[in-house]
């Protein structure tokens, strides 16, 4: 009966959220359109973005690193450092560098907590495993483990909405100080692309602790 319940949320979410997967391919089409490329030709490289909005943060103490080994970029809470990764050839790339800004300015107890909590969580997600194919898993662990995946995902997507929303914004003021002579139509294709992205991203979110949760539970029906 958990299972099917865990499953149903999804089904509900997908419907409720108007998940489609046409959104997501029209996503990656915007992202890597070469016209698109092209719109934001003016714009200073990665690094530069990241110094100047870190400079407009007051926030210089950050270590910026560039990746180009790196699929993605990130910032580190531990550290205090932002990796830029190979985001060259992503229309997006403005955005991401300076959402990744905004989270090295975002309340450091949450973003340290946030940290910790993932790593534990993580850890005992594999303990649960091997324990359950040892057959030695509890219907108490498997809750105990659903509780800290829902505290994980709300600390998470708070940290990551703040820094979408805050993105889009601080985004457009960037534009508009560099005077870049593609910012309206730059701005829009933003916009777009986050009324799909935020959507999709909060629900991956919850998908990746749902379809957790079914593994743990299938295994210790098993």
């Amino acid at each position: 009966m958990e299972i099917i319940v865990l499953a149903f949320s999804l089904l509900i979410l997908i419907v409720g959220l108007n998940i489609k997967l046409k959104d997501l391919k029209e996503l990656k089409k915007t992202n890597a359109s070469k016209e698109n490329l092209k719109l934001i030709g003016d714009v200073p490289d990665n690094i530069e973005i990241c110094k100047e909005i870190l400079k407009k943060f007051n926030n210089s103490k950050v270590i910026i690193e560039n990746k180009t080994d790196e699929k993605s970029s990130y910032y580190i809470a531990i550290s205090n450092k932002i990796i830029i990764g190979n985001v060259s050839d992503s229309f997006s790339r403005i955005q991401t560098v300076i959402h990744e800004c905004i989270h090295s300015i975002q309340d450091r107890r949450v973003l340290i907590a946030n940290y910790v909590l993932s790593s534990i969580s993580n850890i005992y997600f594999l303990i649960l495993i091997i324990t359950a194919i040892i057959n030695r898993i509890s219907l108490k662990l498997f809750m105990s483990f659903f509780i800290l995946q829902f505290i994980c995902y709300v600390i998470r997507s708070f940290l990551e909405n703040d820094a979408m929303i805050r993105a889009e914004y601080e985004t457009e003021k960037y534009l508009k100080e560099k005077d870049s002579r593609n910012e309206k139509e730059i701005i829009e294709k933003y916009k777009n692309m986050n009324k799909i992205g935020i959507k999709l991203y909060n629900f991956v979110l919850y998908a990746k602790i749902i379809i957790k949760c079914i593994i743990l539970y299938v295994l210790f029906l098993i």
